[in-house]
């Protein structure tokens, strides 16, 4: 009795986790189309000027490389039509580079890269961030969340198959 009570508190512990992460990064995921898409709709298309540079290394693991190595982030300051605001970018631009990008008119902080032509798609690939992941990291967000739902399949399938949980 006591083993079966370990193994559900068990079962469940891990379950709670899977569907934590899940969650969340579903979230993550659904926030960036609902941006993307919002964007494209309603979105001011305008040029931006770099006025700063800041790099930020942080250190990073994929899932193909045994071993975590350091990385770059590439954030910017920009201004556009009047905002400032800071964006991370593939590589450093030089300071009063132009870039094209897109932002909320309603809430000027949202601002993405802009891509030409402009697709709901290329502009989630471009921009997309998820917590966790590094920028445009789409191969690794599928990887895990192909993962979680394979996990997630797995405990369920268990929970249902021995009662002993």
């Amino acid at each position: 009795m006591h083993n079966t009570t370990r193994s559900k508190a068990l079962f469940w512990i891990i379950f709670l986790l899977i569907t934590c992460f899940m969650l969340s990064l579903l979230l993550d995921i659904g926030t960036n189309i609902h941006t993307a898409i919002k964007l494209k709709k309603y979105g001011v298309e305008t040029i931006a000027t770099i006025s700063e540079y800041e790099p930020q290394n942080g250190r990073v693991s994929k899932f193909w490389q045994k071993y975590t190595q350091t990385e770059t982030r590439h954030i910017h300051a920009i201004t556009y039509d009047g905002f400032t605001n800071n964006i991370e970018l593939d590589h450093q631009y030089s300071l009063t580079s132009r870039i094209p990008v897109i932002y909320d008119k309603d809430d000027p902080s949202v601002v993405w890269i802009n891509t030409i032509p402009r697709s709901t798609w290329k502009l989630i690939f471009t921009n997309m961030k998820i917590i966790g992941f590094t920028k445009g990291d789409i191969l690794n967000i599928l990887f895990y969340t192909g993962l979680g739902v394979v996990a997630f399949f797995i405990l369920i399938k268990a929970y249902f198959k021995d009662d002993s949980l």
